[in-house]
């Protein structure tokens, strides 16, 4: 945003050297021998914008890192020195920059979040002297979009030939306000105590029905085999059948030699 404003104001040539300095005082010869010396409006009038756009920059800045730079006198001083103090010009960084910008992805971040967060990359570019063009910036934030909510606002903004990064910002944020939010899932949830009790209801019943499913196994096709036959199963039978189903088998009877005899 820093960059923003002192290009908007057109006084990005403070910073990086390239305004020229006018001459600070002018001559004027009235005859031979005398010589009138003024101060130069012009350059008057640079040296105010200068101190001014110096005074913002220290405003702008957090304090800590104000204290690491205070003792400028200029602008285009003050700005080297911020870039020598966080070393945006080194080839790291200027890589990891470029790596980062590239695969930005909004994800779970709210759309304002989400563009502070790729603006402030593209102006990391800018310190390092790798500046993104607006084409480029706008790209890869509908790119970053990565849900298919906004394709309507993304194949929209396609369509126009030049946006300016404020009303492509202004766009995307009244999108994100009046876009309709995602139904939840119609599917009951059912709490952590019912899934217990219902688990433990489950393993009651698939424990009762493996009880007593040999004695219907056996008991059934006994009734089939009698229904066949035509003579009913007898009381008797049907008990032994269940003594002998479910009971466990008992150890063998040791006969004694008495009984034998």
């Amino acid at each position: 945003m820093v960059l923003d404003v002192i290009q908007g104001d057109k006084l990005e040539g403070f910073i990086n050297g390239t305004k020229e300095c006018p001459l600070e005082y002018l001559t004027t010869e009235e005859d031979s021998t005398d010589v009138d010396v003024q101060i130069n409006p012009e350059y008057e009038n640079l040296v105010t914008q200068d101190h001014n756009l110096l005074g913002w920059l220290y405003n702008s800045i957090d304090i800590e890192v104000a204290s690491k730079v205070i003792g400028n006198e200029t602008s285009f001083d003050l700005w080297k020195a911020l870039e020598t103090l966080f070393g945006v010009q080194t080839r790291s960084n200027i890589v990891f920059f470029k790596k980062e910008f590239r695969r930005m992805q909004k994800g779970g971040m709210k759309m304002s979040e989400y563009l502070k967060t790729i603006k402030k990359i593209a102006d990391n570019l800018a310190l390092a002297s790798q500046p993104v063009g607006i084409d480029d910036l706008v790209s890869q934030v509908l790119f970053g979009l990565d849900s298919l909510e906004y394709n309507p606002i993304v194949c929209q903004i396609n369509e126009r030939e030049n946006i300016s990064w404020m009303e492509l910002q202004s766009k995307l944020l009244s999108y994100e306000r009046l876009s309709p939010i995602t139904s939840p899932s119609s599917n009951p949830v059912v709490s952590g105590q019912n899934k217990r009790q219902i688990s433990r209801e489950d393993l009651q019943t698939a424990d009762n029905e493996a009880s007593v499913s040999p004695v219907k196994s056996a008991t059934s096709q006994l009734d089939e085999n009698n229904s066949q036959s035509g003579s009913p199963i007898r009381t008797s039978q049907y008990s032994q059948l269940e003594s002998d189903s479910i009971l466990p088998t008992s150890a063998p009877t040791t006969v004694t030699t008495s009984a034998l005899s």
